[in-house]
């Protein structure tokens, strides 16, 4: 699969608009409208805004700062 460059305006794009897809899908699973497909659509939106997440960042607990 292609790398996503997380700094491109291409991206930004896309992050707005997967962010207010999932925001919408949210919505209408609180209206309990079509609720499996929902849940589907913030999945994907889920997995969408996770691909410039690189597999190897580091995880930061929180409870070790000074």
């Amino acid at each position: 699969m292609a790398k996503i460059d997380p700094s491109s305006d291409t991206w930004a794009a896309v992050l707005e608009w997967a962010h207010a897809q999932r925001d919408d899908a949210i919505e209408a699973l609180i209206k309990d409208d079509r609720s499996e497909q929902q849940r589907g659509r913030i999945e994907a939106m889920d997995e969408l805004l996770a691909l410039s997440t690189p597999d190897d960042a580091p995880m930061v607990v929180a409870d070790t700062y000074q």
